[in-house]
Protein backbone atom coordinates (compact mmCIF):
# COMPACT_ATOMS: atom_id res chain seq x y z
CA UNK A 1 0.00 0.00 0.00
CA UNK A 2 0.80 3.65 -0.70
CA UNK A 3 0.30 5.92 2.02
CA UNK A 4 -0.30 9.49 2.05
CA UNK A 5 3.28 10.06 3.93
CA UNK A 6 4.77 8.16 0.99
CA UNK A 7 4.60 11.49 -0.89
CA UNK A 8 7.49 13.67 -1.95
CA UNK A 9 8.19 16.86 -0.44
CA UNK A 10 7.57 18.34 -3.84
CA UNK A 11 3.96 17.52 -4.05
CA UNK A 12 3.11 17.71 -0.69
CA UNK A 13 4.24 21.67 -0.93
CA UNK A 14 1.82 21.66 -4.06
CA UNK A 15 -1.17 20.15 -2.53
CA UNK A 16 -0.06 23.33 0.46
CA UNK A 17 0.30 25.75 -1.85
CA UNK A 18 -3.82 25.17 -3.60
CA UNK A 19 -5.06 24.71 -0.11
CA UNK A 20 -3.46 28.33 0.67
CA UNK A 21 -5.06 29.20 -2.44
CA UNK A 22 -8.32 29.00 -1.58
CA UNK A 23 -8.25 30.80 1.85
CA UNK A 24 -6.32 33.38 -0.22
CA UNK A 25 -10.11 33.42 -2.44
CA UNK A 26 -11.79 33.02 0.68
CA UNK A 27 -10.44 36.53 2.10
CA UNK A 28 -11.62 38.41 -0.96
CA UNK A 29 -15.08 36.73 -1.37
CA UNK A 30 -16.84 39.19 1.57
CA UNK A 31 -16.42 41.96 -0.45
CA UNK A 32 -17.20 40.18 -3.78
CA UNK A 33 -20.35 39.43 -2.25
CA UNK A 34 -21.37 42.94 -0.75
CA UNK A 35 -20.43 44.41 -4.07
CA UNK A 36 -22.62 41.87 -5.88
CA UNK A 37 -25.73 43.02 -2.85
CA UNK A 38 -25.37 46.71 -3.92
CA UNK A 39 -25.17 46.33 -7.12
CA UNK A 40 -28.43 44.05 -7.02
CA UNK A 41 -30.33 46.77 -4.79
CA UNK A 42 -29.50 49.60 -7.72
CA UNK A 43 -30.07 47.83 -10.49
CA UNK A 44 -33.64 47.15 -8.33
CA UNK A 45 -34.11 51.02 -7.62
CA UNK A 46 -33.28 51.79 -11.27
CA UNK A 47 -35.70 49.15 -12.67
CA UNK A 48 -32.78 47.51 -14.82
CA UNK A 49 -30.72 44.60 -14.51
CA UNK A 50 -27.35 43.92 -12.96
CA UNK A 51 -25.73 43.11 -15.95
CA UNK A 52 -26.95 46.72 -17.82
CA UNK A 53 -25.78 48.47 -14.77
CA UNK A 54 -22.53 47.01 -15.15
CA UNK A 55 -22.62 47.86 -19.03
CA UNK A 56 -23.89 51.49 -18.32
CA UNK A 57 -21.61 52.19 -15.21
CA UNK A 58 -18.57 50.32 -16.02
CA UNK A 59 -17.93 49.20 -19.29
CA UNK A 60 -19.21 52.25 -20.97
CA UNK A 61 -17.59 54.83 -18.54
CA UNK A 62 -14.30 52.96 -18.27
CA UNK A 63 -11.38 54.84 -19.75
CA UNK A 64 -10.20 53.44 -23.24
CA UNK A 65 -6.50 53.58 -23.97
CA UNK A 66 -4.88 55.88 -26.20
CA UNK A 67 -3.03 53.87 -29.04
CA UNK A 68 0.19 56.04 -27.50
CA UNK A 69 -1.08 54.41 -23.99
CA UNK A 70 -1.18 51.28 -25.98
CA UNK A 71 2.53 51.79 -27.59
CA UNK A 72 3.71 53.35 -24.04
CA UNK A 73 3.65 50.06 -22.45
CA UNK A 74 4.83 47.93 -25.37
CA UNK A 75 7.50 49.72 -25.50
CA UNK A 76 8.31 49.43 -21.40
CA UNK A 77 6.96 45.81 -21.37
CA UNK A 78 8.74 44.64 -24.28
CA UNK A 79 12.07 42.46 -22.87
CA UNK A 80 9.44 40.37 -20.32
CA UNK A 81 6.80 40.20 -23.36
CA UNK A 82 9.29 38.34 -25.48
CA UNK A 83 10.62 36.42 -22.55
CA UNK A 84 6.84 34.82 -22.33
CA UNK A 85 7.00 34.60 -26.11
CA UNK A 86 10.35 33.05 -25.78
CA UNK A 87 10.73 35.00 -29.43
CA UNK A 88 10.73 38.64 -30.66
CA UNK A 89 7.27 40.43 -30.88
CA UNK A 90 6.54 43.58 -32.73
CA UNK A 91 4.03 45.80 -31.63
CA UNK A 92 1.30 45.15 -34.53
CA UNK A 93 1.10 41.71 -33.40
CA UNK A 94 0.60 42.24 -29.38
CA UNK A 95 -0.90 45.30 -29.73
CA UNK A 96 -4.42 43.99 -29.46
CA UNK A 97 -3.85 41.99 -27.03
CA UNK A 98 -2.41 44.60 -25.24
CA UNK A 99 -5.18 47.04 -25.64
CA UNK A 100 -7.42 44.95 -23.90
CA UNK A 101 -5.69 44.02 -21.17
CA UNK A 102 -5.29 47.96 -20.26
CA UNK A 103 -8.71 48.29 -21.24
CA UNK A 104 -9.50 45.35 -18.65
CA UNK A 105 -7.22 47.48 -16.20
CA UNK A 106 -9.45 50.75 -16.47
CA UNK A 107 -12.83 48.02 -16.31
CA UNK A 108 -11.25 46.90 -12.88
CA UNK A 109 -10.66 50.39 -11.63
CA UNK A 110 -13.96 51.91 -12.56
CA UNK A 111 -15.53 48.79 -10.84
CA UNK A 112 -14.09 49.27 -7.65
CA UNK A 113 -14.72 52.87 -7.57
CA UNK A 114 -18.15 52.50 -9.13
CA UNK A 115 -18.61 49.57 -5.97
CA UNK A 116 -17.21 51.96 -3.32
CA UNK A 117 -20.31 54.77 -4.31
CA UNK A 118 -22.88 52.06 -4.04
CA UNK A 119 -21.72 50.85 -0.43
CA UNK A 120 -21.92 54.00 0.65
CA UNK A 121 -25.15 54.73 -0.52
CA UNK A 122 -26.59 51.56 1.18
CA UNK A 123 -24.88 51.65 4.16
CA UNK A 124 -22.90 48.87 4.16
CA UNK A 125 -21.67 47.29 7.41
CA UNK A 126 -18.93 44.99 7.41
CA UNK A 127 -18.87 43.00 11.13
CA UNK A 128 -15.63 41.28 10.21
CA UNK A 129 -13.02 41.70 8.05
CA UNK A 130 -12.80 38.65 6.13
CA UNK A 131 -15.19 35.23 5.86
CA UNK A 132 -14.14 32.40 8.48
CA UNK A 133 -13.70 29.26 8.07
CA UNK A 134 -17.39 27.94 9.71
CA UNK A 135 -16.61 24.31 11.77
CA UNK A 136 -19.90 23.37 12.68
CA UNK A 137 -23.51 23.88 10.85
CA UNK A 138 -24.65 26.63 13.26
CA UNK A 139 -21.61 29.00 12.13
CA UNK A 140 -23.21 28.66 8.52
CA UNK A 141 -25.90 31.34 9.78
CA UNK A 142 -23.31 34.11 11.59
CA UNK A 143 -23.85 37.23 10.18
CA UNK A 144 -21.03 38.88 8.03
CA UNK A 145 -22.15 41.79 6.83
CA UNK A 146 -25.05 44.24 6.22
CA UNK A 147 -26.50 45.06 3.19
CA UNK A 148 -29.61 47.94 3.86
CA UNK A 149 -31.90 45.75 5.29
CA UNK A 150 -30.62 42.28 3.96
CA UNK A 151 -28.03 39.79 5.91
CA UNK A 152 -24.63 38.16 4.48
CA UNK A 153 -24.50 35.20 5.97
CA UNK A 154 -21.74 32.45 6.33
CA UNK A 155 -23.73 30.32 4.59
CA UNK A 156 -23.59 32.40 1.27
CA UNK A 157 -19.65 32.80 1.30
CA UNK A 158 -19.62 29.03 1.30
CA UNK A 159 -22.34 28.22 -1.91
CA UNK A 160 -20.09 31.13 -3.90
CA UNK A 161 -17.17 29.37 -2.29
CA UNK A 162 -17.85 25.64 -3.86
CA UNK A 163 -16.77 26.24 -7.74
CA UNK A 164 -13.37 27.22 -6.12
CA UNK A 165 -13.00 24.28 -3.58
CA UNK A 166 -14.08 21.79 -5.89
CA UNK A 167 -11.37 22.79 -8.84
CA UNK A 168 -8.47 23.09 -5.48
CA UNK A 169 -9.97 19.71 -4.29
CA UNK A 170 -9.08 18.37 -8.10
CA UNK A 171 -6.08 19.63 -8.29
CA UNK A 172 -4.79 18.58 -5.28
CA UNK A 173 -6.59 15.22 -6.21
CA UNK A 174 -4.50 14.95 -9.55
CA UNK A 175 -0.92 16.04 -7.93
CA UNK A 176 -1.70 13.26 -5.26
CA UNK A 177 -2.51 10.43 -7.99
CA UNK A 178 0.06 11.74 -9.84
CA UNK A 179 2.70 10.85 -7.07
CA UNK A 180 1.23 7.99 -6.18
CA UNK A 181 1.72 6.60 -10.37
CA UNK A 182 5.61 7.56 -10.21
CA UNK A 183 6.08 5.48 -6.63
CA UNK A 184 3.58 2.24 -8.17
CA UNK A 185 5.63 2.88 -11.43
CA UNK A 186 9.44 2.78 -9.24
CA UNK A 187 7.77 -0.16 -7.39
CA UNK A 188 7.36 -2.08 -10.24
CA UNK A 189 10.36 -1.35 -12.02
CA UNK A 190 12.26 -2.70 -8.97
CA UNK A 191 10.35 -5.87 -9.05
CA UNK A 192 10.56 -6.45 -12.83
CA UNK A 193 14.39 -5.61 -12.75
CA UNK A 194 14.60 -8.28 -9.78
CA UNK A 195 12.72 -11.06 -11.46
CA UNK A 196 14.87 -10.80 -14.46
CA UNK A 197 18.13 -10.79 -12.43
CA UNK A 198 19.34 -7.19 -13.65
CA UNK A 199 19.73 -3.52 -12.21
CA UNK A 200 17.09 -1.08 -13.31
CA UNK A 201 19.61 0.80 -15.00
CA UNK A 202 20.06 -2.54 -17.46
CA UNK A 203 16.08 -2.67 -17.57
CA UNK A 204 15.63 1.08 -18.34
CA UNK A 205 18.33 0.42 -20.71
CA UNK A 206 16.51 -2.71 -22.58
CA UNK A 207 13.17 -1.61 -22.55
CA UNK A 208 13.59 2.27 -23.27
CA UNK A 209 17.16 4.07 -23.99
CA UNK A 210 18.53 1.17 -26.60
CA UNK A 211 14.83 1.54 -28.55
CA UNK A 212 14.67 5.37 -28.61
CA UNK A 213 15.23 5.62 -33.29
CA UNK A 214 17.87 8.24 -34.25
CA UNK A 215 16.62 11.63 -35.09
CA UNK A 216 17.39 11.87 -38.84
CA UNK A 217 18.14 15.02 -40.41
CA UNK A 218 14.82 14.21 -42.48
CA UNK A 219 12.94 13.84 -39.48
CA UNK A 220 14.25 16.82 -37.88
CA UNK A 221 13.78 19.63 -40.98
CA UNK A 222 9.91 18.02 -41.39
CA UNK A 223 9.61 19.22 -37.90
CA UNK A 224 11.46 22.30 -38.08
CA UNK A 225 9.05 23.38 -41.56
CA UNK A 226 5.74 22.18 -39.85
CA UNK A 227 7.08 24.83 -36.82
CA UNK A 228 8.93 27.10 -38.88
CA UNK A 229 6.52 30.09 -37.98
CA UNK A 230 6.67 30.11 -34.00
CA UNK A 231 10.24 29.14 -33.84
CA UNK A 232 13.26 31.77 -33.67
CA UNK A 233 16.40 31.02 -36.01
CA UNK A 234 17.21 28.46 -38.94
CA UNK A 235 17.42 25.13 -38.91
CA UNK A 236 21.27 24.71 -38.71
CA UNK A 237 21.09 26.87 -35.02
CA UNK A 238 17.84 24.71 -33.87
CA UNK A 239 19.03 21.88 -34.78
CA UNK A 240 20.63 20.05 -31.52
CA UNK A 241 17.48 21.72 -29.45
CA UNK A 242 14.88 20.54 -32.58
CA UNK A 243 16.77 16.51 -31.79
CA UNK A 244 16.95 16.90 -27.95
CA UNK A 245 13.26 17.25 -28.13
CA UNK A 246 11.95 14.50 -30.25
CA UNK A 247 14.47 12.25 -28.88
CA UNK A 248 12.47 13.44 -25.53
CA UNK A 249 9.13 12.78 -27.23
CA UNK A 250 10.32 9.48 -28.20
CA UNK A 251 11.37 8.05 -24.58
CA UNK A 252 8.73 9.29 -23.14
CA UNK A 253 6.39 7.22 -25.76
CA UNK A 254 8.93 4.02 -24.54
CA UNK A 255 8.48 5.00 -20.90
CA UNK A 256 4.73 4.54 -21.31
CA UNK A 257 4.79 2.11 -22.81
CA UNK A 258 7.00 0.11 -20.65
CA UNK A 259 4.74 1.45 -17.79
CA UNK A 260 1.32 -0.10 -18.84
CA UNK A 261 2.77 -3.51 -19.78
CA UNK A 262 4.22 -3.70 -16.28
CA UNK A 263 0.69 -2.02 -14.48
CA UNK A 264 -1.31 -4.47 -16.67
CA UNK A 265 0.39 -7.43 -15.11
CA UNK A 266 0.28 -6.13 -12.14
CA UNK A 267 -2.93 -5.64 -9.42
CA UNK A 268 -3.28 -2.07 -8.94
CA UNK A 269 -6.48 -0.29 -6.97
CA UNK A 270 -6.51 2.97 -5.88
CA UNK A 271 -8.29 4.17 -2.87
CA UNK A 272 -7.91 7.03 -3.32
CA UNK A 273 -11.36 9.41 -3.67
CA UNK A 274 -11.63 11.15 -6.49
CA UNK A 275 -13.53 15.01 -4.98
CA UNK A 276 -17.57 14.89 -5.75
CA UNK A 277 -18.41 17.82 -7.81
CA UNK A 278 -21.17 20.26 -6.67
CA UNK A 279 -24.40 19.88 -8.42
CA UNK A 280 -25.77 23.34 -9.94
CA UNK A 281 -28.76 24.92 -10.78
CA UNK A 282 -28.42 26.19 -14.53
CA UNK A 283 -31.18 28.75 -15.82
CA UNK A 284 -31.77 27.62 -18.99
CA UNK A 285 -34.92 29.75 -19.46
CA UNK A 286 -35.48 31.23 -23.13
CA UNK A 287 -32.51 29.32 -24.51
CA UNK A 288 -32.72 27.38 -27.51
CA UNK A 289 -32.10 23.19 -26.74
CA UNK A 290 -31.49 20.79 -29.40
CA UNK A 291 -32.01 17.35 -29.01
CA UNK A 292 -34.98 15.86 -27.10
CA UNK A 293 -36.78 18.73 -24.86
CA UNK A 294 -37.69 16.24 -22.00
CA UNK A 295 -34.84 14.59 -22.45
CA UNK A 296 -33.23 13.49 -18.63
CA UNK A 297 -29.88 14.68 -19.46
CA UNK A 298 -28.89 17.72 -20.05
CA UNK A 299 -25.59 18.79 -21.53
CA UNK A 300 -24.95 22.70 -21.00
CA UNK A 301 -21.76 23.96 -23.01
CA UNK A 302 -19.81 27.63 -21.82
CA UNK A 303 -18.79 28.62 -25.80
CA UNK A 304 -16.31 31.24 -27.31
CA UNK A 305 -17.09 31.43 -30.87
CA UNK A 306 -13.50 32.87 -31.51
CA UNK A 307 -12.57 29.59 -29.68
CA UNK A 308 -10.47 27.03 -32.02
CA UNK A 309 -11.12 24.38 -29.57
CA UNK A 310 -15.38 25.40 -29.29
CA UNK A 311 -15.12 25.17 -32.86
CA UNK A 312 -13.56 21.82 -33.07
CA UNK A 313 -15.71 20.41 -30.19
CA UNK A 314 -18.74 21.91 -31.37
CA UNK A 315 -19.67 18.90 -33.92
CA UNK A 316 -18.47 16.18 -30.85
CA UNK A 317 -21.90 17.70 -28.71
CA UNK A 318 -23.70 17.58 -31.78
CA UNK A 319 -22.93 13.80 -32.27
CA UNK A 320 -23.32 12.69 -28.86
CA UNK A 321 -26.71 14.45 -28.44
CA UNK A 322 -27.67 12.71 -32.12
CA UNK A 323 -26.79 9.36 -31.22
CA UNK A 324 -28.15 9.06 -27.91
CA UNK A 325 -31.47 8.11 -28.49
CA UNK A 326 -33.43 11.32 -26.65
CA UNK A 327 -31.69 11.16 -23.87
CA UNK A 328 -29.49 13.85 -24.32
CA UNK A 329 -29.88 17.55 -24.60
CA UNK A 330 -27.46 20.23 -25.63
CA UNK A 331 -27.64 23.91 -24.82
CA UNK A 332 -24.66 26.23 -25.21
CA UNK A 333 -23.96 29.86 -23.09
CA UNK A 334 -21.70 32.41 -23.97
CA UNK A 335 -18.55 32.70 -22.31
CA UNK A 336 -16.19 34.94 -24.65
CA UNK A 337 -12.73 35.40 -23.32
CA UNK A 338 -11.36 38.74 -23.07
CA UNK A 339 -8.25 37.62 -25.15
CA UNK A 340 -10.64 37.36 -28.06
CA UNK A 341 -11.25 40.66 -29.78
CA UNK A 342 -14.05 39.93 -31.64
CA UNK A 343 -15.86 37.12 -29.14
CA UNK A 344 -18.25 39.02 -27.55
CA UNK A 345 -20.21 40.96 -30.20
CA UNK A 346 -20.42 37.45 -32.00
CA UNK A 347 -21.50 35.87 -29.15
CA UNK A 348 -24.21 39.33 -29.64
CA UNK A 349 -24.78 37.85 -33.24
CA UNK A 350 -25.67 34.04 -31.77
CA UNK A 351 -28.49 36.00 -29.77
CA UNK A 352 -29.57 38.02 -32.61
CA UNK A 353 -29.79 34.70 -34.68
CA UNK A 354 -31.67 33.40 -31.68
CA UNK A 355 -34.34 35.67 -31.39
CA UNK A 356 -35.05 34.68 -35.34
CA UNK A 357 -34.96 31.52 -34.44
CA UNK A 358 -32.05 30.30 -36.41
CA UNK A 359 -29.87 30.28 -33.44
CA UNK A 360 -28.24 26.70 -34.68
CA UNK A 361 -28.34 27.76 -38.30
CA UNK A 362 -26.00 30.83 -37.36
CA UNK A 363 -23.51 29.66 -35.07
CA UNK A 364 -21.93 27.02 -37.18
CA UNK A 365 -20.91 29.71 -39.62
CA UNK A 366 -19.62 31.81 -37.35
CA UNK A 367 -16.71 28.48 -35.96
CA UNK A 368 -16.41 28.45 -39.75
CA UNK A 369 -15.11 31.73 -40.10
CA UNK A 370 -12.72 32.44 -37.03
CA UNK A 371 -10.35 34.20 -38.86
CA UNK A 372 -12.64 36.99 -39.49
CA UNK A 373 -15.62 37.52 -37.14
CA UNK A 374 -15.77 41.78 -37.86
CA UNK A 375 -19.11 43.07 -37.48
CA UNK A 376 -19.20 43.08 -41.51
CA UNK A 377 -18.68 39.37 -41.74
CA UNK A 378 -20.86 38.56 -38.64
CA UNK A 379 -23.75 40.85 -40.96
CA UNK A 380 -22.53 39.10 -44.14
CA UNK A 381 -23.35 35.67 -42.92
CA UNK A 382 -26.51 36.14 -40.95
CA UNK A 383 -27.60 36.64 -44.60
CA UNK A 384 -25.79 33.07 -46.07
CA UNK A 385 -28.30 31.94 -42.46
CA UNK A 386 -31.45 33.58 -43.84
CA UNK A 387 -32.00 36.31 -41.79
CA UNK A 388 -33.73 39.35 -41.51
CA UNK A 389 -31.15 41.32 -41.87
CA UNK A 390 -32.76 44.86 -40.93
CA UNK A 391 -33.80 43.07 -37.97
CA UNK A 392 -29.75 41.37 -37.69
CA UNK A 393 -27.83 44.70 -37.96
CA UNK A 394 -30.19 47.05 -35.40
CA UNK A 395 -29.82 44.13 -32.69
CA UNK A 396 -26.06 44.18 -33.63
CA UNK A 397 -25.42 47.70 -33.76
CA UNK A 398 -27.45 48.40 -30.54
CA UNK A 399 -26.31 46.41 -28.21
CA UNK A 400 -29.08 44.12 -27.61
CA UNK A 401 -28.14 41.26 -26.34
CA UNK A 402 -24.76 42.76 -24.82
CA UNK A 403 -26.36 42.51 -21.33
CA UNK A 404 -27.48 38.81 -21.98
CA UNK A 405 -23.99 38.08 -23.03
CA UNK A 406 -22.78 39.56 -20.10
CA UNK A 407 -25.00 38.14 -17.59
CA UNK A 408 -24.12 34.63 -18.95
CA UNK A 409 -20.25 35.51 -18.72
CA UNK A 410 -20.56 36.37 -15.46
CA UNK A 411 -23.05 32.85 -14.82
CA UNK A 412 -19.81 31.03 -16.32
CA UNK A 413 -17.89 32.77 -13.27
CA UNK A 414 -19.77 31.99 -10.37
CA UNK A 415 -19.95 27.98 -11.85
CA UNK A 416 -15.97 28.30 -12.08
CA UNK A 417 -15.90 28.54 -15.50
CA UNK A 418 -12.02 29.83 -16.66
CA UNK A 419 -11.92 28.57 -20.18
CA UNK A 420 -13.91 27.33 -23.07
CA UNK A 421 -15.43 25.09 -24.11
CA UNK A 422 -16.45 23.94 -20.51
CA UNK A 423 -19.13 21.41 -19.98
CA UNK A 424 -21.68 20.49 -17.41
CA UNK A 425 -24.20 17.33 -17.37
CA UNK A 426 -27.10 17.75 -15.37
CA UNK A 427 -25.72 20.61 -13.51
CA UNK A 428 -22.24 18.83 -12.38
CA UNK A 429 -18.96 20.04 -14.03
CA UNK A 430 -17.37 16.97 -16.18
CA UNK A 431 -14.19 16.53 -18.07
CA UNK A 432 -15.50 14.81 -21.12
CA UNK A 433 -13.25 16.86 -23.73
CA UNK A 434 -13.57 14.19 -26.83
CA UNK A 435 -16.06 11.59 -28.28
CA UNK A 436 -15.51 8.98 -25.96
CA UNK A 437 -15.42 10.55 -22.42
CA UNK A 438 -18.35 12.77 -23.21
CA UNK A 439 -20.64 9.82 -24.75
CA UNK A 440 -19.73 7.49 -21.71
CA UNK A 441 -20.80 10.64 -19.14
CA UNK A 442 -23.92 11.02 -21.16
CA UNK A 443 -24.60 7.27 -20.90
CA UNK A 444 -23.17 7.22 -17.01
CA UNK A 445 -25.02 10.70 -15.79
CA UNK A 446 -27.22 11.01 -12.60
CA UNK A 447 -30.59 12.17 -12.60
Amino acid sequence: PVAGTDLDAATLARVGDLQKAVSDFRKSQLDVEINARVLDLEAAKLKTTSDQLLLTEVTAKAKVPTDAEVEAYYNANKPSIETRAGRPITFAEIKDNIRTYLTELAKQDRSKAYADQLRTAYGVKKLVNEAPVPKTPADLQTVLATVGTSSIRSADIEKSLRPVIYATQTEVYEARKEAIDLYINDVLLTAEAAKRGITEKALLDAEITNKIPAITDAVAQTFYDQNKARLNGDLSQLKPQIVSYLQDQERQKLEKSFADRLRAAAQIEYLLPHPIPPTYAIDLTDRPITGTPTAPVTIVAFTDYESKTCAEFHDTLLRVVRESNGRARLALLNFPLNQHQNAKKAAEAAEAAREQGKFWDYIPLLYKNQADLSVAKLKALATTAGLDRTKFDAALDSGKFAALVEKQSHLGDELGVSATPTIFINGRPVDAYNYADLKKAVETARP
